[in-house]
């Protein structure tokens, strides 16, 4: 298993079982979890350090010596101030060796009661008397600060230089003790600075991975350079652009001109901003690179859209993800819409049909509806132990362990599938059990449309797919694939022909198989919020309102959104993200699949696109009214004047476009060739 350098593995014997857990450079290892370590005080000094399995043990300083006391040395981080007595010292004319009391050195064991030493030796040296000698005689009075006694002389201390630190400080008879500094090399980082008395402390730089998918990702950065200036330019020598590409952070914009980057200079730090990334590759790929884990301090948002990169190296819940935010009515966290729909703050609560949880690696849209007073900070996810994978019932079991973001590098099977005989599949979707490992869009190539994936997996892992038609309709890929890693199966020019059980699975789907097509929109860059709810014009009474009912948006004819019903306390709404690359785009139009009828519907209205703009509230939702018809989709599509029978193509056309349950079939004529 490969080791992660910021993190510390350890295994805990629990009884008879036993589990993996990951703890933070500043946290150690109990029964229970990992726990933080304590900080010692200004007033305190580490008696013992921490371990990876026990805390450090903090002493509080000693008081200042007493009046019949002088300071021999200060306190410190790492020690306590020693103090030596000048009861029984003479006075400066009077020699050392004719006191009645011995010279006793003071100081303070660690429970911090004064200890007195008899030191008869050091008395006898001291009353030697002076000669004529070159030899300079011992004096009989205490050196000066900044000075030792040495064999009866008062000698400057010396002073530690750059390169060192102070471990010892300058005594009585005793020099002070440099130590050289800890230099870290080129693959570290300064995880404690140095100070004056204690030497630096180094720890290897930390590995992020980003899956870069075709088209824009958001991305939210766990690391910055090695330089600690919180800038790209160091990390994108592990990044493959495409001419054209583009990195956006807030409203600089930095582009790829085939041989360099132009404009990085323009773009603010990493931390806390969303790091939008346009990719003109046709596969996903991964964008690895070391650096050092990002301080997570409080940072500032306003009222309207902030776009924040998530950038903790856990997942942490939504409901406790913001220290210091002040949420109110209607605020909203917005994913990519890969990752699903809108939450919105409502009666106190975070309120989402599928946003539960942030993920590292990934950005966020923090909408707020009014300025904050305070500053905010990601609050540090809860204790999470992951199973060995000895102790899971699958041994190629991946949904301990896969997330699209994880922060290490994982082996990946790249895949380029067709659907044998079918060209009206939009979306495939990779499973393993219940886990969604990765959503494909169609592509056009020269024998057809095709699927592309990169696939994260332990190799064996059992996938299956399943594939997704416009009108909502899925169907299960007869073919069963097993994963093995650093393969691929398949090219752009011919890739690996599979085939459907027709009407397998069709609207009659678990709610986890429906949320393959609820993330089929890849993620764009541009997006709003909507807050509806559906009902049915010639039957008022028809209100969508069952589980398993969706709501669909789309832009400019494209599928731009989907989201399923969520019952409130306020009735069924649909609160939907609808996204779109293109800024000037206008109108939004939606279908609705009611489980009351089983059918999907169009819906008359449309809407205005504003990007992070919102439409419709929890008590004012947007009203969608559509028509209730129930269509014969074998030869009839639903229009919005009704049902209307299907084209049928002529025996001199072939049929150019499949019809689905909204759009009629699209023929056109056969090519006639010379003779």
């Amino acid at each position: 298993m490969a080791l992660m350098p910021i993190w510390l593995l350890w295994t805990v014997a629990l009884g008879t079982a036993s589990s993996t857990t990951i703890c933070l450079p500043d946290e150690y290892l109990t029964s229970t979890g990992c726990q933080p370590l304590t900080t010692c005080q200004k007033n305190e000094f580490e008696l013992l350090p921490a371990t990876l399995s026990s805390d450090r043990v903090c002493q509080a300083h000693s008081p200042p010596c007493q009046a019949h006391e002088v300071e021999v040395s200060a306190p410190s981080a790492v020690a306590d101030r020693t103090c030596m007595s000048l009861l029984g010292l003479p006075r400066p004319s009077e020699p050392l060796g004719d006191s009645k009391t011995n010279q006793r050195l003071a100081r303070r064991d660690e429970a911090g009661d004064l200890l007195l030493t008899a030191t008869p030796t050091l008395t006898a040296t001291l009353t030697a008397t002076a000669t004529a000698t070159p030899t300079p005689t011992p004096t009989n009075v205490l050196c000066p600060p900044g000075q030792y006694n040495r064999g009866g002389l008062c000698v400057l201390c010396t002073r530690c230089n750059s390169s060192q630190y102070l471990e010892e400080p300058c005594a009585l008879f005793r020099d002070a003790n440099c130590k050289p500094l800890t230099v870290c090399n080129s693959s570290q980082y300064t995880l404690v600075p140095a100070t004056n008395t204690s030497d630096r402390r180094c720890a290897n730089l930390v590995d992020q991975c980003l899956d870069v998918q075709p088209g824009v990702s958001w991305l939210g950065l766990a690391v910055e350079p090695r330089d600690g200036s919180g800038r790209l330019d160091s990390l994108l020598s592990s990044l493959s652009p495409g001419l054209g590409d583009e990195l956006v952070i807030g409203s600089s914009a930095a582009q790829y001109n085939g041989s360099t980057w132009t404009g990085l200079a323009g773009l603010p730090s990493v931390f806390p901003n969303l790091l939008l990334l346009t990719s003109s590759a046709a596969l996903p790929s991964n964008w690895c690179f070391a650096g050092i884990p990002l301080d997570n301090k409080p940072f500032a948002v306003q009222a309207g859209c902030n776009r924040l990169g998530y950038s903790l190296a856990r997942p942490t819940a939504l409901v406790n993800a913001f220290g210091g935010l002040q949420a109110t009515e209607g605020d909203e966290l917005i994913p990519p819409l890969n990752l699903g729909n809108p939450a919105i703050f409502f009666q106190g609560a975070w309120l989402s049909a599928d946003l539960t949880t942030l993920q590292p690696g990934t950005g966020y849209i923090l909408k707020l509806a009014q300025e904050p007073t305070t500053l905010i900070q990601w609050q540090r996810p809860s204790n999470i132990t992951r199973r060995r994978r000895s102790q899971s019932t699958d041994p190629a079991d991946v949904s301990t362990w896969l997330a699209p973001t994880a922060l290490s590098n994982r082996p990946r099977m790249q895949l380029h599938l067709q659907l044998a005989g079918s060209t009206s599949f939009t979306t495939l979707s990779a499973w393993h059990g219940d886990t969604l490992l990765a959503v494909a869009q169609a592509q056009t190539g020269p024998e057809g449309d095709w699927f592309a994936f990169s696939l994260a997996c332990h190799d064996g892992t059992r996938i299956s797919l399943l594939a997704a038609q416009p009108d909502g309709s899925v169907d299960r890929v007869v073919e069963p694939l097993r994963c093995v890693p650093d393969t691929q199966m398949g090219h752009v020019f011919r890739p690996v022909q599979l085939h459907v059980a027709a009407h397998s699975v069709h609207h009659m789907v678990r709610r986890n198989e429906l949320n393959t097509t609820t993330r089929q929109v890849p993620t764009t860059r541009y997006v709003m919020t909507i807050i509806a709810q559906a009902v049915a014009n010639n039957d008022t009474t028809n209100i969508v309102n069952q589980a398993g009912s969706y709501l669909e948006c789309f832009i400019d004819n494209r599928a731009a959104g989907r989201v399923e019903l969520l019952n409130t306390t306020l009735g069924p709404r649909f609160i939907i993200s609808c996204g779109t690359n293109d800024v000037n785009a206008s109108n939004v139009t939606f279908s609705v699949f009611d489980t009351s009828s089983r059918q999907n519907h169009v819906i008359q209205q449309t809407a205005a696109f504003a990007d992070c703009g919102s439409i419709g509230s929890m008590t004012i939702p947007l009203s969608l009214g559509y028509r209730f018809f129930q269509c014969n989709f074998t030869t009839e599509y639903e229009a919005p004047e009704g049902c209307t029978e299907l084209r049928v193509c002529s025996p001199l056309q072939y049929e150019l476009i499949a019809p689905t349950n909204f759009t009629d079939r699209v023929c056109d004529f056969l090519e006639v060739c010379d003779l």
